[in-house]
């Protein structure tokens, strides 16, 4: 029997596509999990219409700033004067509001 012939085991490049397609499927993991919790999924229309609920006040958003892992803020006016608020946002559109205290 052909030495060759009877060795078993994977060549280069099967080992190298098996790494390539794990690879992909981790940073696909990892971005989608980074858009879930992060607070990027907003549109400023959507977040007023939620800070209405809890705040009926709230006119207009006047300023808005991104933050991915950390809480996004935005500036709304209500009752004629600038209030800050701190929210959370996932890629299902749900808001958690609190009062920044600025």
């Amino acid at each position: 029997m052909d030495r060759r012939n009877s060795q078993r085991g994977y060549t280069v490049l099967e080992l190298f596509i098996v790494v390539f397609v794990i690879g992909i499927l981790f940073v696909g993991v990892v971005m989608v999990g980074v858009g879930i919790c992060g607070n990027q999924w907003y549109t400023e229309g959507g977040v007023l219409r939620e800070l209405q609920i809890q705040h009926p006040n709230a006119t207009k958003v006047m300023a808005s700033e991104r933050n991915v892992f950390a809480g996004s803020r935005v500036t709304v006016e209500q009752e004629g004067k600038p209030v800050v608020y701190c929210f959370g946002s996932n890629i299902m559109f749900n808001y958690t509001f609190e009062d920044c205290g600025d």
